[in-house]
């Protein structure tokens, strides 16, 4: 793990006790790999969660639906948006595929509609992922979990700060 990335994740896990969520992996020396899992894209095809991203470094983010902590994450997403951001994250959404669909119909306006998402109505993500509240943050790099926050995020701009940080390719 590189110096910066070893920088953001204890800035992280401080982020998180400091948001009244819950760090994990924030201090992990050897990072756990990504859990097989399997999901639905808005289309119906199942997608293995080894295929979610493209990217080497890339956002995970798990809600439900009537979540309201769930739903205030994702308007902050579209209010942070960058062409990183929305390349870069992957939404995860709990539920039936009906409800999945009407929350991201709503959620998903603007640039935002880009942002890939998935179903997950079996909770086979939640399960594999260990999960243990709405929302849950994940940051994935070369298909390892090397941070995590979950839960309701009272900080926004901190939140964004971290978030920004992780997705964000630096320019040269």
């Amino acid at each position: 793990m590189d110096e910066r990335v070893r920088v953001l994740v204890v800035v992280l896990g401080a982020a998180a006790l400091f948001l009244g969520g819950d760090a994990r992996h924030a201090a992990a020396a050897d990072p756990p790999a990504m859990p097989a899992f399997k999901v639905t894209s808005p289309a119906g095809a199942t997608i293995a969660s080894a295929d979610l991203s493209a990217f080497d470094r890339w956002l995970l983010v798990y809600v439900t639906p009537g979540s309201r902590a769930s739903e205030s994450l994702v308007e902050s997403l579209r209010e942070w948006k960058t062409d990183d951001l929305i390349e870069r994250t992957v939404i995860l959404v709990g539920g039936e595929r009906e409800q999945a669909v009407a929350m991201m119909k709503t959620l998903l306006i603007g640039d935002l509609v880009a942002v890939r998402w998935y179903t997950d109505k079996d909770r086979g993500a939640w399960k594999a992922l260990a999960l243990k509240g709405v929302p849950t943050l994940i940051g994935v790099q070369d298909a390892r979990k090397h941070w995590s926050i979950s839960g309701s995020l009272n900080n926004g701009t901190q939140l964004e700060s971290v978030v920004r940080d992780w997705v964000e390719i630096r320019r040269r």
